[in-house]
């Protein structure tokens, strides 16, 4: 679905394609502070558009009809679609295809690495905060089913930065669908690519001890590498520690470090700050 994906060009030469794919109840360009700096580098960066999520203008009816009505195998055919696009611009720049996925779109992207069928080759990625292990206390919002799926849980998450007000009990079932799907993964081989892990250890939503010990069980360690963010609480304007994709989420200090990282670790594979690698 082309009307899910944006493609922006780079400044300059193309050296990398980036596929980007935002958090749940985010905007598609909710990342922008950290994919404009990787344009400016020669980074082409396609922006893919989960269903009922907006692309940057107010939502409309239709966007909103399609949050509350979503099923969770409609965010992987968008994923798919924007993979596909981001793989043709990689092909006609002849420049690799790399990965960049906040919580619900690392968890989306993952998921299809790993079990789907005609996924385009990603030479490396890097995960902020993935969904792919949630703390088991993120499910009590399932207590909200009673009132039914299209039900708004008012949202904690920045206003600037967020799709709705609210987050859909149809959009919760669908992640926690997807988080599920990847309890056991049949290919593990198809993920060991290199990757760049960036998580807070104190986020209240992805888990990062269970994530640790899911990399482990799937003996992904000598390609996935986890790395520990904090934000800055006292520049921060957001006490949210899973907030991490801007400036405002995590502190002026620690998002340097953070565009540091991934800047490192797509165009040149540095998984990890300069003193961590050989």
């Amino acid at each position: 679905m082309r009307d899910q994906t944006t493609v922006l060009d780079s400044t300059g030469a193309p050296r990398i394609v980036v596929l980007v794919a935002h958090g749940l109840n985010q905007r598609s360009d909710a990342m922008r502070e950290l994919y404009e700096p990787l344009r400016l580098q020669g980074a082409c960066v396609v922006l893919a558009r989960f269903r009922g999520h907006r692309a940057g203008a107010p939502a409309d009816a239709a966007t909103v009809e399609a949050w509350r009505t979503v099923e969770w195998g409609d965010w992987g055919d968008d994923w798919l679609a924007a993979a596909r696009i981001a793989q043709q611009l990689a092909e006609t720049h002849r420049v690799p295809l790399t990965f960049l996925g906040f919580s619900l779109g690392g968890l989306v992207h993952v998921h299809h690495l790993a079990t789907g069928t005609g996924v385009p080759v990603f030479v490396r990625q890097v995960l902020l905060a993935p969904a792919i292990r949630v703390h088991p206390r993120s499910r009590a919002v399932r207590a909200f089913r009673a009132l039914g799926r299209r039900f708004l849980v008012p949202s904690l998450a920045p206003e600037a930065v967020r799709s709705h007000g609210g987050t859909s009990v149809a959009a919760y079932e669908a992640l926690f669908r997807y988080e599920s799907a990847l309890d056991v993964v049949p290919h593990p081989d198809r993920l060991r690519i290199p990757t760049l892990v960036v998580i807070d250890p104190r986020d209240e939503l992805a888990s990062a001890p269970r994530l640790v010990d899911w990399i482990a069980a799937h003996g992904l360690e000598s390609s996935w590498h986890v790395h520990a963010i904090e934000k800055d609480m006292t520049t921060a304007r957001s006490r949210l520690r899973h907030y991490v994709t801007d400036e405002a989420g995590l502190g002026p200090g620690p998002f340097a470090h953070l565009v540091d990282l991934l800047t490192r670790a797509l165009f040149d594979g540095a998984m990890g700050p300069p003193s961590a690698r050989t």
